[in-house]
């Protein structure tokens, strides 16, 4: 058991940047029934402001997901008591930014009987072992809105590996839980559908659960996708630059998205708002087919015009 995971007594406070496995290897261990644990990477004396180095390069590579991110948590102790943050860093980030971390709010890491139902004894598991417990959700995520005339014809397609991005939900006392940073998770097994909608939102469905990170806390995470959620309608957006005209019966508009649209939702969890945002990570696709009427692919931005982020079809 690294020193930097036990639990610190009186002294100053110490922050420390610790990096989860892989979701793959997450999911591997919880079906094989063998433990897996964080992994400690930099740890200082916490000043008023600063970084922790990262190096993804020089990560075993059970710890990056196959996107290449690597999701972080950085823990403050301080007399016995812990608060955690959490972020996703990804392959251009060099250094974690520390966040302010009110120790007033600090807790008792889990373990004992005041652990409730996700209890861990210290000696039963090493600090910094993951413990999966309860299921939430699923909670509706946004994938893309989709702007189209209801004579101009429109399918979305999502396919392949979709993530999400979400805020940590991070137990302090009793039933009472705080946000606490984002990370991300990339479903672990191959997901698609296509949606023919006229002025839509296409969402999807993630179920969450709560995992105890023994000697840190207990937290509340992104655990799998569940299938297609609705696609509430929308109202238009005419966005101000335009292409040329596409003509009926065979003109059709084709984006491929690297990783498409992406949107803040709500998340309600044991009395805290959280904030997720989905995207299909490879393989989204948007279609406009103008069958019956001429028209128009205009964008939000002047210099990417229908490659804007933001797209919509309408007759012209």
């Amino acid at each position: 058991m690294p020193k930097s995971l036990v639990r610190a007594d009186a002294g100053p406070p110490v922050v420390e940047l610790l990096v989860e496995p892989s979701w793959e290897v997450q999911r591997a261990a919880e079906l094989a029934g063998t433990p897996v644990s964080m992994s400690s990477v930099a740890q200082q004396v916490a000043t008023p402001s600063f970084s922790l180095p990262l190096d993804l390069g020089a990560l075993d590579p059970g710890f990056v997901a196959s996107e290449g991110y690597v999701n972080v948590l950085v823990v403050a102790r301080y007399a016995g008591r812990v608060m955690s943050w959490g972020t996703t860093v990804w392959p251009r980030d060099r250094l974690v930014q520390v966040p302010t971390l009110d120790m007033a709010k600090a807790v008792p890491p889990p373990g004992g009987s005041d652990a409730g139902a996700l209890s861990v004894e210290p000696q039963a598991a090493p600090c910094g072992q993951i413990v999966w417990g309860d299921y939430n959700g699923p909670y509706e995520t946004k994938i893309m809105n989709v702007m189209n005339h209801e004579d101009i014809q429109a399918a979305a397609t999502c396919a392949w590996r979709g993530s999400t991005s979400t805020t940590l939900g991070f137990l302090t006392n009793g039933p009472d839980w705080v946000a606490g940073g984002t990370m991300t998770r990339e479903a672990d097994e191959t997901l698609g559908f296509v949606a023919h909608p006229a002025n839509a939102r296409i969402q999807t469905l993630w179920t969450y659960r709560e995992r105890t990170v023994v000697c840190i806390g207990r937290q509340n995470v992104p655990y799998n996708h569940a299938g297609r959620g609705s696609t509430p309608a929308i109202t238009h957006v005419n966005h101000p630059y335009c292409g040329g005209f596409y003509y009926p019966p065979d003109d059709k508009y084709l984006r491929d998205y690297g990783n498409n649209q992406t949107f803040a939702v709500g998340l309600r969890v044991y009395g805290i708002d959280l904030s997720s945002q989905a995207g299909c990570s490879e393989t989204a696709k948007l279609r406009f087919r103008f069958t019956d009427t001429r028209g128009v692919v205009c964008g939000n931005d002047p210099y990417l015009v229908e490659a804007s982020p933001k797209v919509d079809a309408r007759p012209a």
